[in-house]
């Protein structure tokens, strides 16, 4: 993992020294910063197959945590209304993965790259 610091703490450094040894020294002293990488996804639905039926769940596409569980009950994956499903999540603001934290903003066409 890298390390990150302030920006402004490093900038006073450059400005305040002129020896390049006390320059490197005191960068090294700089405490990293606590950063998390942004990660972002979107909700997938996925089939499930009971002993009776094919459920359908709508899950994270980056960590694959069960969002919604049965969502949809007796479709096939095919069948499923997808403007709905969006309509659904739309409605209970499911805008993060509660898991992984995951920012879902992730577009059809980003998926593909």
């Amino acid at each position: 993992m890298s390390d990150y610091i302030s920006k402004k703490t490093a900038m006073q450094i450059v400005l305040n020294e002129q020896n390049r040894r006390d320059m490197l020294d005191k960068f090294k002293s700089i405490p990293s910063a606590d950063v998390r990488e942004n990660i972002h996804g979107k909700w997938v639905p996925k089939e499930r197959t009971t002993d009776c039926s094919v459920d359908i769940d709508i899950v994270c596409s980056e960590c694959g945590y069960v969002g919604i569980e049965r969502y949809a009950h007796g479709y096939e994956l095919n069948e499923l209304p997808v403007q709905e499903m969006k309509d659904y999540i739309k409605k209970f603001d499911m805008n993060y993965c509660t898991c992984c934290g995951a920012k879902m903003d992730k577009s059809e066409s980003e998926d593909k790259k």
